[in-house]
Formats: structure tokens, C-alpha cells, sequence
């Protein structure tokens, strides 16, 4: 079976990098369910995202394989995106993150 699975679900500011620092070191993590209600981050809004919170800098930091983060690198390995609000330009993604084993 599958180590620990980390559910994340943050605000629309997203995530600081030090969170995802912290998550990429905690080496139990296998896999990462983020829950991203912007997943178009800054790009339209940059009034309200946290530095470096946007779910693509998110997942820099998590999948990069150079340095700047302990452990070993994340990769993305299915993105959804959910429907939530019909009628709306709102839309969840679910992304899965799995840990790169050597």
C-alpha cells in the first residue's frame, strides 16, 4: 500500500512555499490530494494571492528536482477539474501529487 496521503485544501491565497517546503520534506508524504479553488493563481487577481501561493508555484516548488527543497520531488500525476458552481467561470482542480521514488 501507499505511505501517507496529505488532503489539501487551502484558501483561495493559497499556500506559502514554506508549507509546501515542509510538505516535501516530511518524507512519509507519498501522495498530496490539492484541492485549488484558483488554480489560475495570480494571473487575474494579484490582490489576494499569497507570494509565491499560486498553485503553480505550489507545485514548483513540490516537483522541482533542483534545489531550494529537502526530500525527494513530487510529480503531478492526474489534474480534475470539478464543476462545482454551474453557471459560473468558477471551477475547482483536483491535482494528485505522488512522491518520486528512486
Amino acid at each position: 500500500g501507499h505511505g501517507v496521503v496529505a488532503v489539501l485544501d487551502p484558501p483561495r491565497t493559497g499556500l506559502a512555499p514554506s508549507v509546501c517546503k515542509a510538505l516535501r520534506a516530511a518524507k512519509a508524504i507519498d501522495r498530496i490530494v490539492f484541492v485549488s479553488c484558483n488554480p489560475h493563481g495570480h494571473t487575474l487577481r494579484t490582490d489576494f494571492v499569497v507570494k509565491g501561493g499560486s498553485l503553480a508555484s505550489n507545485a514548483r516548488v513540490l516537483c522541482s528536482a533542483r534545489g531550494g527543497s529537502s526530500g525527494p520531488p513530487f510529480r503531478i500525476r492526474r489534474a480534475v477539474p470539478v464543476d462545482m458552481f454551474p453557471m459560473t467561470p468558477h471551477v475547482e482542480l483536483l491535482v494528485l501529487f505522488e512522491r518520486v521514488r528512486s
